[in-house]
């Protein structure tokens, strides 16, 4: 029982909960990118519904494409966690209709976590942290980093 609990004490922390975070949210970002790539004129078919172009379509796509794999590696990730957060703001009001329409849970799931993201930085398990070694307080200090690894 002590080695479980020792286990437990040992990866128990905010960075591992913010790396979850990250890769669960990046993953669907990532599937729903992929998703109005491979069904464009569907896609172009609903956002015209919505009174958008196509060029909105591709918009969306690629902020979420690129926001995904942003947020699954841990790089550039409050600028994408801002982009997506924007995305699912205009989801919620132009899809859902209100946005206190319970139909836009989901919405409002991703839209939390982004913020939390933003808030928290990449944390030290990503591609921003391994860049800049095992303290940040230095890139911290400049302004040069956002991982906020070295930050308890």
């Amino acid at each position: 029982m002590d080695t479980f609990k020792n286990f437990c004490d040992q990866y128990r922390s905010r960075h591992a909960g913010l790396l979850l975070l990250r890769l669960i949210v990046g993953i669907i970002f990532l599937y729903e990118a992929c998703f109005k790539f491979s069904h464009l004129i569907t896609m172009t078919v609903f956002f015209a519904h919505l009174g958008l172009g196509a060029f909105f379509v591709y918009l969306v796509a690629i902020v979420e494409l690129l926001g995904g794999i942003s947020l699954i590696v841990g790089l550039f990730t409050r600028f994408f966690s801002i982009a997506l957060a924007i995305d699912m703001i205009f989801a919620l009001i132009l899809v859902t209709g209100k946005l206190s329409n319970p139909s836009g849970q989901v919405h409002w799931l991703l839209l939390v976590s982004v913020i939390v993201i933003f808030v928290s930085g990449c944390g030290k398990y990503s591609l921003c942290a391994l860049n800049h070694g095992k303290s940040c307080t230095e890139c911290k200090n400049h302004g040069k980093c956002e991982c906020q690894h070295g930050v308890k």
